[in-house]
């Protein structure tokens, strides 16, 4: 019995796909932003001071992780000389810049969860900053051979 192939993966739909989901992402972590400003956190007390560092460490090991998958692997298939042919780019371009959104949403909610634990609005911003940012590094784009064709 032989499995069928999938079908060629279309240019065109793959971008459109993964700004779709580029831009569905960004704006949940704008209403996790909205959502932790007008809503009090669930303990009255303060996380502790290690919390907060495990929670920040965290969030800057993930970032590491987003911009090693966006400038070592991504960067490598935008190339034109990339070694790998076409559908096979596309599969995994697809798979870290999907990689690279669900990274780039875990800082935020790493705020999410420290204004739950009582810390203030100003001391998760920076979370969400950081998450903006890996959004805005990680914009999908496509290999500059494939985007006239």
């Amino acid at each position: 019995m032989q499995i069928p192939s999938p079908p060629p993966m279309d240019v065109h739909a793959l971008s459109r796909l993964l700004k779709i989901l580029f831009s569905v992402m960004v704006l949940s972590v704008m209403l996790y932003g909205v959502a932790i400003a007008e809503v009090a956190p669930q303990i009255q007390s303060r996380p502790p001071g290690t919390m907060q560092t495990g929670l920040g460490v965290m969030a800057a090991i993930v970032g590491l992780g987003v911009l090693y998958v966006r400038f070592n692997k991504i960067h490598a298939l935008l190339s034109p000389d990339a070694p790998t042919d076409t559908p096979k780019r596309l599969v995994k371009l697809r798979q870290y810049y999907t990689v690279c959104y669900v990274l780039s949403e875990c800082t935020a909610l790493f705020g999410v969860a420290l204004r739950y634990q009582g810390a203030s609005v100003q001391e998760v911003i920076p979370f969400f900053l950081c998450a903006l940012i890996l959004f805005g590094l990680c914009y999908p784009r496509l290999p500059s051979d494939l985007e006239s064709g």
